[in-house]
């Protein structure tokens, strides 16, 4: 037979946790077992509410679908970075997951990457020390611009150091090193912008225009000269004729004058003839 005090105690209980819990804590068998009883209840009383959360996280993930961030390593950024992988679809049954399961799932995919982070990180610091042990020194572009330049005095057959490429034409010449050339080559294939031959091509098809209209232009001003030559040749011969004549014309005045002997008035020459009996 049950004690007042024990009574008391089960009463308690019931006035505490309501008539839910009450009623789950005789199913349990657990009412009047004193405070072990109520941490019994508690630890149960935990369980149905983490299985109603999982429940709704399994419902939601399911609608939305699953996806988690890994750590992958990036060749063109040369880091790892996060990317976003798809574990389920929105939908599917595999996305009825709970979020435990979800942080389970993501930690597997991440230890499946990490061995190839690795892989992948050593390789590209292994290529990256060959690189730079072929440039041998030439780390800053404008040494790498100063040793192309001096290769040669002709600048069509000027070349890039060792580690380099001109990305640009032998006019004007852009250098980069032989990793970051490679990605301005694939950025210009997918952008559709010419390579380094037509950049060449088009550069020497302008210096040949240019050559050109430079040739025609001296062919114009030395045709435009001898024009001008021709034309003080020929105004100068014309004025030497016309001297010629006006001088021939005033010999020949003084020629008359002097067979005149001075006379050059009409009545002087009628004087002389009535005197001489002839015309002067």
């Amino acid at each position: 037979m049950k004690k007042f005090k024990q009574f008391r105690a089960e009463q308690q209980y019931i006035t505490e946790v309501g008539p839910f819990a009450s009623a789950m804590m005789g199913a349990m068998g657990v009412i009047g077992v004193g405070m072990a009883g109520w941490k019994l209840f508690q630890t149960e009383k935990k369980k149905i509410k983490g299985y109603k959360e999982t429940s709704a996280e399994k419902k939601d993930n399911k609608t939305s679908g699953v996806s988690v961030k890994i750590k992958k390593w990036d060749e063109k950024k040369g880091k790892v970075v996060d990317v976003t992988v798809e574990i389920a679809p929105a939908g599917s049954s595999k996305a009825g997951m709970s979020n435990e399961d979800i942080k389970k799932e993501q930690k597997k995919l991440q230890l499946q990457q990490d061995p190839k982070n690795t892989a992948a990180q050593n390789a590209y610091e292994t290529d990256e020390q060959e690189a730079e042990d072929e440039r041998d020194g030439i780390e800053d572009v404008k040494d790498a611009e100063a040793a192309y330049k001096n290769s040669n005095d002709d600048e069509k057959k000027r070349k890039a150091p060792p580690g380099w490429e001109n990305v640009g034409t032998k006019q004007v010449p852009e250098l980069m090193t032989t990793k970051d050339a490679e990605k301005e080559e694939a950025r210009r294939e997918k952008v559709g912008a010419p390579d380094g031959a037509d950049m060449q091509a088009a550069a020497d098809a302008a210096d040949s225009e240019a050559a050109e209209k430079e040739r025609r232009e001296k062919e114009e001003d030395e045709a435009g000269k001898e024009d001008q030559e021709r034309t003080v040749a020929k105004d100068k011969e014309k004025k030497d004729t016309e001297d010629a004549a006006e001088k021939e014309k005033q010999d020949a005045t003084e020629k008359e004058k002097e067979e005149r002997g001075g006379i050059e008035k009409p009545e002087d020459a009628e004087v002389f003839f009535k005197n001489n009996k002839k015309a002067p």
